[in-house]
C-alpha cells in the first residue's frame, strides 16, 4: 500500500514538474514571438513611408 501511494505522489510530481517546464517554454516563445513580430512591424511602417517611383510628389517648397 505504502509503494502504491508513493507511486502516486511521485507520478503527481513529475507532472507538475512536466507542467512547469512547458509553461516556461510557452512563455519564451511566447516573447521571442512578440519581439519578433514588434520589429517586423516597424520594417513594415518603415516600407510604407518610403516615396514610391511613379507617383508624384506634392511638397510645399516645390
Amino acid at each position: 500500500m505504502a509503494a502504491a501511494a508513493y507511486k502516486a505522489v511521485r507520478i503527481v510530481s513529475l507532472y507538475q514538474n512536466a507542467e512547469i517546464a512547458l509553461l516556461g517554454l510557452f512563455v519564451t516563445l511566447n516573447a521571442a514571438r512578440q519581439t519578433g513580430t514588434e520589429q517586423l512591424e516597424q520594417k513594415i511602417r518603415e516600407i510604407g513611408a518610403f516615396p514610391m517611383p511613379g507617383k508624384g510628389y506634392d511638397h510645399r517648397a516645390v
